[in-house]
């Protein structure tokens, strides 16, 4: 017969309270955590999480719906959220859905009939009426890298005008004023973003915006590859920094820089979003803006389950958890 809480509790030397409470995430003392742990070992306990979902009306699973499970930015966040979930008695069910919105929907519907308590949904674009649809049928939503405007649920985004902006605002302390951007259309929200802020680091300095320094593509490593292929065929009009607006252009700059022997930061300097591991990789090292994985996960987590606690009758909130630059070897003096 499998153990239940009561012999926990009896094993332990202490109230069914406290050991519901400890199972629970709550903070019980260091003895008492000891004596539970070591009851919970003896006895192979485990949490019937069925009857639990019964008593309390909940499914303990949340729903985490992503653009892609390709994007290393988001599988680092999606693993702080699953650690603190876990932590908590939540299980997560990760869906893709490859940036298509009649992908998500089905995603969506179907882990509503699965009952999840609610959703952490990964994307760089997301219209106010999509969330609108999910919050009228209850779904408790926290929206990661995006904001829609009029919508009840929560956002957690990096700080994106910030990031652009401190990384434009270090080239102009460099020396630098012939400044390029390679970023995506400005429908994608993190994309948008960031060219405001590198737009309001040059107005600020008094710095000429030039169309010529400005190159929009799809957000990905075929658009940075063309993107730079680009710079580099402009003889004239050369810039002598580039700031790339996320990870997987960056990639695809790079392999342009490789093919045409440019050399960084002698021909081109260069600040990335993230530091992932290209940065580990290529040399010299990349001057980057560097994303708080940990910072987004978390706040992305507590919040849901803050919005869940409360059947969701929390307003609108809105994060945008910090950035910094990580100075390395890819800018030149001038």
């Amino acid at each position: 017969m499998s153990a239940t809480i009561k012999d926990v509790a009896r094993l332990s030397n202490v109230s069914i309270a406290t050991v519901s409470k400890y199972l629970n995430g709550g903070n019980v003392k260091e003895e008492n955590r000891i004596n539970i742990e070591n009851a919970i070992d003896k006895l192979d306990y485990r949490v019937n999480n069925f009857a639990r979902s019964l008593k309390i009306n909940r499914a303990m699973t949340i729903g985490i719906v992503v653009d892609s499970i390709t994007n290393t930015f988001y599988t680092g966040i999606i693993s702080v959220i699953e650690e603190f979930l876990n932590e908590k008695g939540y299980a997560s069910i990760v869906c893709e859905t490859k940036e298509n919105d009649d992908i998500r929907r089905k995603r969506m519907d179907f882990l509503l009939r699965k009952g999840v308590d609610g959703f952490i949904i990964f994307t760089t674009n997301i219209s106010a009426d999509f969330l609108d649809y999910y919050i009228k049928k209850g779904a408790a939503i926290v929206v990661v890298d995006s904001i829609a405007d009029g919508v009840d649920c929560d956002f957690v985004t990096s700080d994106n005008i910030s990031g652009a902006y401190q990384a434009t605002e270090h080239f102009i302390l460099k020396g630098h004023k012939k400044i390029a951007i390679i970023t995506g259309e400005e429908e994608n929200f993190s994309a948008g973003e960031r060219l405001k802020g590198y737009k309001n680091a040059m107005k600020d300095h008094k710095i000429p915006i030039f169309d010529r320094y400005i190159y929009k593509n799809s957000y990905d490593l075929e658009g940075g590859y063309n993107s730079f292929k680009k710079i580099i065929s402009d003889k004239k009009n050369m810039p002598t920094a580039v700031l790339i607006s996320n990870y997987f252009m960056a990639v695809g700059a790079i392999i342009a820089i490789n093919e045409n022997n440019i050399s960084i930061p002698d021909d081109i300097s260069i600040i990335c979003f993230d530091d992932l591991e290209l940065s580990k990789v290529f040399k010299p090292k990349l001057t980057s803006v560097s994303q708080s994985s940990k910072g987004i996960g978390m706040n992305a987590a507590k919040m849901l389950l803050d919005r869940i606690d409360s059947n969701n009758k929390i307003g609108t909130r809105t994060v945008r958890v910090p950035v910094k630059i990580t100075v390395n070897d890819s800018i030149k003096a001038l």
